[in-house]
């Protein structure tokens, strides 16, 4: 699923990058907005990918910092790199923040096979998430999320993705659940990534900021 495909369907009223996943919720990848009356819409805009897709997103990550092998080292995108103070003109230089870690989802590792698929399904986007708009996948028990928190447009990547998911392994520990921010604030550009326990977090506010 291309995100920009979704187009015009997602210009939001108010800013929706924290929600709530309704009881219920089905396993797949779901794009969520809030409505002017302040509830959230939840669409559903794609499947779990296949197990050769999975075994495919495992292979990078064994080869580019993911968050599913020990010791990982984390590789970061150009545009992601930090930059020295004085480059940054007055802003705050563009960074990560976190991970934030979430023990008291329990203090056992995360199912590997739905982490591995969640995190799979969100590796299959491309294109832009719009201001305010967040894309989450589940997989039985275990959500991955991607969100826009920054006030302009930014196109998802593999790339950043990948940077995420090791910098929680670096900070939570194998499979556990955490999230990280990345601001830009020159740019206006606020991404958050995270997998967490659904099954024992359900009404939790993922990606309610600084996630």
């Amino acid at each position: 699923m291309q995100l920009k495909k979704l187009g015009s369907a997602f210009i939001l009223a108010t800013t929706a990058a924290s929600f709530i996943i309704p009881d219920n919720t089905t396993d797949g990848v779901y794009a969520v907005r809030r409505l002017d009356d302040g509830t959230e819409e939840h669409i559903r805009v794609g499947d779990l990918p296949s197990q050769a897709e999975i075994e495919a997103f495992r292979a990078r990550r064994r080869g580019g910092g993911g968050f599913a092998i020990r010791g990982a080292a984390v590789h970061s995108s150009p545009d992601l790199a930090s930059k020295p103070a004085a480059d940054c003109g007055g802003w705050r230089c563009p960074d990560w923040d976190g991970p934030r870690c979430y023990p008291e989802e329990g203090t056992q590792d995360l199912d590997h096979r739905t982490t591995d698929a969640a995190n799979a399904a969100l590796d299959r986007q491309s294109g832009w998430i719009e201001h305010g708009m967040s894309f989450y996948s589940i997989s039985e028990c275990v959500v991955a999320y991607a969100c826009n928190s920054g006030g302009t447009s930014w196109a998802f990547s593999r790339d950043d993705h990948g940077v995420a998911c090791a910098r929680i392994t670096g900070g939570c520990g194998w499979y556990k659940p955490g999230s990280v921010h990345y601001h830009n604030d020159k740019d206006g550009i606020g991404k958050d990534y995270g997998y967490e326990s659904y099954c024992t977090s359900k009404g939790h506010d993922f990606c309610g900021h600084g996630v």
